[in-house]
Order: structure tokens, then C-alpha cells, then sequence
């Protein structure tokens, strides 16, 4: 979809990317309610897991689509819409991702197992895409062939910066 003029349609793109995947719903399989019985202890970092989703899975997906022409995605929507390239896009959207992970990880701070189980799940998360081959990481140095972490700390999130 092309931008009409004067940028009126500027939310397009989030709309549509929150609307093309599943990312609530793997929100909530992060806390199978058998294990995790208290809503409250996660419900208001359920926004921003589904944000984290989306977004981990824009800028890890970045390469492979680049590499293969694909220009039909949320950062080069954005980078319509925004006026801006699609590298300036990419830098921003892995830094609102990082920002969602520290809002989730205050959300549940002091909230284990519920803290546990979202950093086993974002750890999952980029380990599939990093030792995929869908992704192409490996050509860039960023592939992992073993789970090393088994888990992300508090100060895992300071080297993203």
C-alpha cells in the first residue's frame, strides 16, 4: 500500500502488523494458566510481549528479506509512511523493542515464576530465529547453532542498548 499524501494513514502500518500475526495469543502461551494461575501477576505486560513478538521478529526477518527483494513488511511500510529509509527504520525498531523488553521486565519484576517464564520465552524466541536457517543469520555472524543462555538477565538488556 502506497502512502497517500500529507501522511494521514501513518498508523496504517502498525495496525496492519498487529492484525497480520498471532502475537496476543503467544503472549498468553507464555503463561499456560496450569503453571501460572494469577492473571494479575502478567496481564498488563501482555501489550508490550505482543509488541516484542512483532517487532523481534520484524528486525531478525530484516535480512532475509532484504537479501530476498521483499519490500511488503512493517519496516518498509513505516519507512513510507515516515519519510524515512528503511535502515533508520530498522535502527528505531529494534530500539522501541528494547524499550517494550525493560517495560515487561518492570511489569514483572519481583513476580516469579511469572518473570522466569517470560525471559525463557524471549530467550526461546530469539534463539529460534538466530539457529533457523529461515532467517539467513548465520551469513551475517548472528546464527547460533547451540543454546548457550539459559536464560536472559536484567543485564543481558544493557549490551542491547
Amino acid at each position: 500500500m502506497m502512502p497517500t499524501a500529507g501522511g494521514g494513514g501513518r498508523d496504517w502500518p502498525q495496525y496492519f502488523r498487529d492484525r497480520e500475526g498471532v502475537s496476543e495469543a503467544y503472549s498468553y502461551f507464555t503463561f499456560p494458566k496450569a503453571k501460572y494461575p494469577d492473571i494479575s501477576m502478567f496481564l498488563e505486560a501482555i501489550p508490550d510481549i505482543s509488541r516484542v513478538i512483532n517487532l523481534a521478529n520484524d528486525v531478525l526477518s530484516f535480512y532475509k528479506e532484504e537479501r530476498a527483494g521483499v519490500k511488503k513488511n512493517y519496516i518498509h511500510q513505516r519507512a513510507g509512511y515516515e519519510g524515512r529509509d528503511a535502515i533508520a527504520v530498522l535502527k528505531s525498531v529494534a530500539k522501541e523493542c528494547i524499550e517494550a523488553c525493560k517495560r515487561i521486565e518492570s511489569v514483572l519484576e519481583g513476580r516469579e515464576p511469572y518473570k522466569q517464564a517470560w525471559l525463557s520465552h524471549l530467550h526461546g524466541y530469539l534463539y529460534m530465529h538466530r539457529s533457523t536457517n529461515r532467517y539467513k543469520l548465520h551469513e551475517i555472524g548472528l546464527g547460533e547453532t547451540s543454546c548457550a543462555i539459559s536464560s536472559l538477565t536484567k543485564d543481558s538488556f544493557g549490551t542491547l542498548k
